[in-house]
């Protein structure tokens, strides 16, 4: 498969694949290995390679059960809760608002979400981070990234110990990165929109 024919398959983002070892439990005996084993049964009965964790905080015996918790995958559009966490931090430490505006236009315009796609002016902070997670918008995605910076989310990932989480400057740039760019180069909106035109794929159908 084309790498640009990811950007529709793939939502985001993120990382490579890993083997797959033996799903482990690490629970007391009995019920819980039974009650773990339901838990990831389904799970691994997928096809393609799979990772998972669930921690059960439980107050006196807390509990695991993982499979192949190291492995690295794409994690889709759940970055973004990482992006709306930075942000809210911001906001708590007085440095950025909720209610300040924030551009929307052709210089972070990304493709799917549906919201500010086509539209251009300002919007609220709340707003775009509501667009960003509701909706998985994702030129909401690269305003509030540019608006609370790139930096800012990675130094959250990394004070939280996610030391090996990998994130792009922006959601425009990994759709770039799959359409065949260059590492950090920005295609920009109007390469969006003509890799996304029908002729252009007509004229490039016989690579697949």
């Amino acid at each position: 498969m084309l790498r640009r024919n990811f950007i529709t398959a793939a939502g985001l983002l993120i990382g490579s694949s890993l083997t797959g070892r033996e799903a482990i439990a690490e629970a007391p005996q009995s019920g819980r290995d039974k009650v773990a084993a339901r838990l990831l049964k389904a799970f691994l009965s997928l096809p393609g390679k799979k990772s998972a964790q669930i921690d059960v905080d439980a107050p006196r015996h807390p509990w695991r059960i993982a499979h192949d918790p190291e492995a690295l995958l794409f994690c889709g559009s759940c970055f973004k809760t990482f992006v709306l966490t930075a942000y809210l931090q911001e906001v708590e430490a007085g440095l950025l608002s909720e209610s300040e505006q924030i551009d929307i236009n052709d210089g972070i315009r990304s493709v799917g979400g549906g919201v500010f796609e086509f539209l251009t002016g300002t919007a609220a902070a709340r707003t775009v981070l509501e667009a960003m997670i509701a909706h998985s918008d994702n030129t909401a995605t690269d305003a509030a990234m540019s608006r609370v910076g790139v930096d800012k989310v990675r130094a959250f990932l990394s004070k939280s110990g996610v030391t090996r989480a990998r994130i792009p400057d922006s959601t425009r740039r990994f759709f770039s990165y799959v359409a065949g760019y260059p590492a950090g180069v920005d295609m920009g909106w109007a390469g969006l929109q003509a890799m996304n035109a029908p002729e252009w794929n007509a004229k490039t159908s016989c690579n697949q």
